[in-house]
């Protein structure tokens, strides 16, 4: 069961930003917790830090199927994972491709994360192939904003339609597999 108390911050911060604002779409609220209706308040919800592996991956997808299913349109998770994770290490690069595979069919493409101080390695000819695959990704991302803002703006602040609007067929209907 939500806290209220949750529903009635996000309330509260979005009738200030009103306020102090243009109005409606002059601000984002970016939430650890949501519910159904919560786009009334230009809130979105996002997962929270997660871990950087696959298991943490799978949840992620788990996670946002529920979210639109739920009836909260607007979903993101910190892509590539928040904590941990080595730039430098194949495992990680596959990780952050399959995570950037993912985050551009969520509706919001949030690349967030702390990787304890490493620095990303020097190029070489196995991370300019990550690099590109990671371009492609964003590449679809971007074009897919196009499709997200059209839907956001059918949407709108009184979301009450198909509580899987921005949620793809594919990730229902494809579950994701262990690595």
């Amino acid at each position: 069961m939500l806290p209220a108390w949750t529903k009635l911050w996000a309330a509260g911060f979005a009738n200030k930003l009103r306020e102090i604002g243009d109005g409606d779409g002059d601000f984002f609220i970016l939430s650890r917790s949501a519910w159904a209706g919560t786009a009334s308040s230009g809130t979105a919800l996002w997962s929270g830090d997660q871990g950087s592996t696959f298991r943490e991956l799978a949840t992620a997808v788990r996670a946002g199927q529920q979210a639109g299913l739920s009836g909260i349109p607007l979903w993101t998770t910190d892509i590539g994972g928040y904590a941990g994770g080595d730039p430098s290490k194949p495992a990680f690069q596959e990780l952050i491709v399959r995570w950037f595979q993912f985050g551009a069919f969520c509706p919001l493409f949030r690349l967030h994360g702390h990787r304890g101080g490493k620095d990303v390695p020097p190029p070489n000819q196995a991370s300019q192939q990550v690099t590109s695959k990671l371009g492609l990704c964003l590449d679809l991302a971007t074009r897919s904003m196009v499709y997200n803002f059209v839907r956001v703006s059918q949407i709108g602040y009184t979301y009450r339609g198909n509580a899987y609007a921005l949620l793809p067929r594919a990730l229902w209907t494809h579950p994701v597999r262990p690595h």
